[in-house]
C-alpha cells in the first residue's frame, strides 16, 4: 500500500514536470494582482522611508534647545530604560552619520532640509571634537559610548570598541569629500576635518592588532 502511495505521488510530480505552464508566475499571480502588490510595496516603502529618516533625524541632539544632551550627540535610542540605551556610542554614530552624508547626494531632497543635515553634521562635527579632548578615559578614544552631554560614562559596564574610531574617520573623511566638493575648491573646512580624521587614524595604528570588540 506504502509502495503504490508513492509510486502516486512520484508520478503526479513527474506529470507536473511535463506541464510547461505548471509553475507560470503569470498563472499563479495575474498582472493585476501582481501590479496591485507591487505599487502596494513601493507605496510602504516610500511611507517607511520618511519614517525612517525623521526617527534617525530625531535621534541627533540640535543646538536649538535639548537641554540634557550637547548638539551633535546621537543616541542609539531615545529609550532610557528597559533597556537604557540613550548614550552616543562612537560607532553607532559613525554609521549613522555615513547614512545621512549620503541623503546630501539625494537630488530630490530640498535646499533647506539639505541645510539641515549640514547643521546636524557640523553639530557631530563638533562633538567629535570634544570628545576627543577628553582626558583620563579608560579606554582613550576607544570608548564604547558616553553620555548624551558629552561626558564621560564611568558607570560599572563598559567595554572598548577599538572599531568606533576607524568608523568615525571614515565618516568624517566622506563629509570632508562632500565639503570640499562644495566649496569650490577651497579646502579650508575641510583641512579642520582632516585633522579630526588624523587623530581617529593615529589611534587607529597603534591598536588594530590589539584583540577588542
Amino acid at each position: 500500500m506504502r509502495q503504490h502511495m508513492f509510486g502516486d505521488v512520484a508520478a503526479a510530480e513527474m506529470h507536473a514536470l511535463d506541464m510547461p505552464n505548471a509553475w507560470d508566475a503569470e498563472a499563479l499571480f495575474p498582472a493585476n494582482i501582481h501590479r496591485a502588490a507591487t505599487q502596494a510595496l513601493e507605496s510602504w516603502i516610500t511611507a517607511q522611508d520618511a519614517f525612517s529618516r525623521k526617527h534617525i533625524l530625531n535621534n541627533f541632539a540640535s543646538s536649538d534647545g535639548n537641554g540634557d544632551a550637547r548638539a551633535g550627540a546621537i543616541c542609539a535610542s531615545p529609550s532610557r530604560k528597559h533597556p537604557d540605551y540613550y548614550y552616543a556610542w562612537t560607532r553607532d554614530s559613525a554609521l549613522v552619520v555615513l547614512e545621512v552624508i549620503a541623503w546630501l547626494d539625494d537630488n530630490k531632497l530640498d535646499y533647506m532640509l539639505k541645510d539641515e543635515l549640514k547643521q546636524r553634521l557640523d553639530d557631530y562635527v563638533e562633538f567629535t571634537r570634544h570628545l576627543q579632548g577628553l582626558k583620563n578615559l579608560k579606554y582613550g578614544l576607544g570608548e564604547a559610548k558616553f553620555h548624551m552631554d558629552g561626558t564621560a560614562f564611568r558607570a560599572p559596564w563598559c567595554n572598548a570598541q577599538t572599531d568606533g574610531p576607524a568608523l568615525r574617520a571614515r565618516a568624517i573623511l566622506a563629509y570632508a569629500q562632500h565639503v570640499i566638493k562644495q566649496a569650490n575648491g577651497d579646502t579650508t573646512r575641510a583641512h579642520e576635518l582632516f585633522a579630526l580624521v588624523r587623530t581617529d587614524l593615529d589611534y587607529v595604528t597603534k591598536v588594530w592588532m590589539h584583540p577588542g570588540n
